[in-house]
């Protein structure tokens, strides 16, 4: 009953008491609410408005689209220039590729590496990789503790994130909870696998534009050599009636004196 009162993510002052349950070599404790004594005021810490205060700016600078910049790369027959940046020893590379498929041959991709739990070793890896004229930079990650994930809450790392002049992607191993990081990227993907399949599928869509548009324009330039075909043949016709015409005309005889 006290449950149905209380409303997540508020504050509450509760009277209750303390049980006490042994199993085997553990205690565990149990707080049992008896009285909601009061609903608290909820406070706005600093770190949250200044949290507050990237998103807003994220969402005045826009997102940068990460389809549209694979269209114009491959309509240039250019390989996007990807970089990577996993945790040392990490093994969730195979998962991106295996997601990726076939359409690794329109991307070129470096993998880089750093102490991904250290938003210090992350910001180094960025500034490092902001000079070397990528297309796409994602954070990858296949998961890990919670307590890890603040990583990617970090407000200086945030801040350098919405700088780059790449499109930034994360997949980052949380499918529940979303990071600072995940709200300020141009595009979000839950896992390595989903990261390289979502590129796999932007590519096949784009190749597959790009082959009917193919197939139209041949289409259409066959349908206007046809039709210029037509219009000589039909002139050369009309030109052949004319002069049969003409040559069936009685001649007029002149007689000299």
């Amino acid at each position: 009953m006290l449950r149905s009162k209380i409303t997540n993510n508020e504050v509450y002052t509760l009277r209750g008491f303390i049980e006490k349950n042994i199993k085997n070599s553990s205690i565990e404790l149990r707080f049992v609410v008896d009285e909601i004594v009061q609903q608290e005021e909820k406070a706005i810490s600093e770190e949250e408005l200044e949290r507050y205060g990237l998103i807003q700016k994220k969402l005045e600078t826009g997102s940068k689209d990460l389809e549209n910049l694979i269209r114009d790369k491959m309509l240039k027959e250019e390989k996007v220039r990807v970089a990577n940046i996993y945790g040392n020893n990490a093994i969730v590379q195979k998962d991106f590729f295996e997601g990726l498929d076939v359409s690794r041959k329109y991307f070129d991709i470096s993998d880089h590496s750093c102490n991904i739990t250290s938003s210090t070793a992350i910001i180094y890896k960025l500034k490092e990789i902001s000079a070397l004229d990528y297309d796409i930079v994602a954070l990858v990650r296949g998961g890990g503790d919670r307590q890890s994930m603040e990583t990617f809450n970090d407000l200086s790392l945030s801040e350098l994130f919405i700088t780059m002049k790449p499109v930034t992607v994360t997949a980052i191993g949380h499918t529940v909870d979303e990071t600072l990081l995940d709200k300020l990227a141009d595009k979000r993907f839950h896992l390595p696998h989903d990261y390289g399949a979502g590129l796999h599928a932007i590519a096949e869509k784009l190749s597959h534009e790009r082959s009917n548009s193919r197939a139209l324009l041949i289409d259409e330039v066959k349908k206007d050599i046809t039709k210029q075909f037509s219009e000589q043949v039909e002139t050369l016709e009309k030109q052949r009636r004319r002069k049969m015409k003409n040559s069936l005309k009685p001649r007029k005889l002149i007689k000299s004196r």
